[in-house]
């Protein structure tokens, strides 16, 4: 009987332990989902006030690799056409910033991201099969990587991706934090590009009546003019 009470207080001590150890892991998931939502919140914040294209860019990709704790991230945009993708900005620390040509879309690996209008990742981009893709950066400590679609108002703009320096499998967790910032940065390209065209029009408008007033100083001064022309001819 003692030995059966011993076993039982055994078992109802270790499920206490189990229990304890799970609600400390739940705990420090939630803890980091919190830190997360906050990281988020305030990339998103200051994502909205950097209207100048250039900054914008450099900002997602500073803060899309910091915050998902990977090697490197890159930025690509789909042209108008959607035929070709062009490096926008790549975060790499320790490599010199590269050019940003435009590449053809079927030469791009990040093409799958487009076409599907999924997030696709790859575990080893330093594999022979990959030595054709033009877009890929060139470094060769990079090794997994993942590819999330800008998506705005159903289409694709863009692709966000992160590289790892160790061939790694990205959970969901990853996946969702990622989707989130491709999101962010989606809805504040589209910002910069709408407040471009505004102050375009503005510009426009503003050379319109410049071009107006002009028009009619020049009709006052030519009647003025007239005028005693018409008298001295008379």
């Amino acid at each position: 009987m003692a030995e059966q009470a011993a076993r039982a207080e055994v078992d109802r001590l270790t499920a206490e332990a189990t229990s304890v150890l799970q609600h400390l892991w739940q705990l420090q998931q939630l803890r980091g989902k919190a830190r997360e939502l906050e990281s988020l919140i305030t990339i998103g914040q200051s994502l909205v006030t950097k209207l100048e294209p250039q900054e914008l860019f450099d900002t997602v990709t500073r803060d899309a690799r910091r915050i998902t704790q990977t090697r490197a991230c890159a930025l690509y945009l789909c042209s108008p056409a959607g035929d070709t993708v062009r490096l926008a900005s790549l975060d790499n620390p320790g490599q010199p910033s590269p050019p940003s040509p435009e590449f053809p879309l079927g030469s791009c690996l990040v093409a799958s991201a487009i076409h599907t209008r999924r997030q696709v990742e790859f575990a080893n981009i330093q594999s022979p099969e990959f030595l054709d893709v033009v877009d890929l950066p060139r470094d060769s400590s990079l090794r997994s990587l993942l590819a999330t679609p800008l998506m705005y108002e159903g289409e694709v703009i863009g692709v966000l991706t992160v590289f790892t320096d160790e061939i790694h499998r990205f959970n969901n967790d990853e996946k969702r934090l990622l989707s989130a910032l491709a999101s962010l940065g989606a809805v504040a390209l589209q910002n910069s590009r709408l407040y471009a065209r505004v102050f375009q029009s503005e510009a426009s408008l503003r050379k319109n009546e410049q071009l107006t007033t002009l028009g009619l100083l020049a009709a006052e001064i030519a009647h003025e003019i007239r005028n005693p022309l018409t008298v001295i001819k008379l």
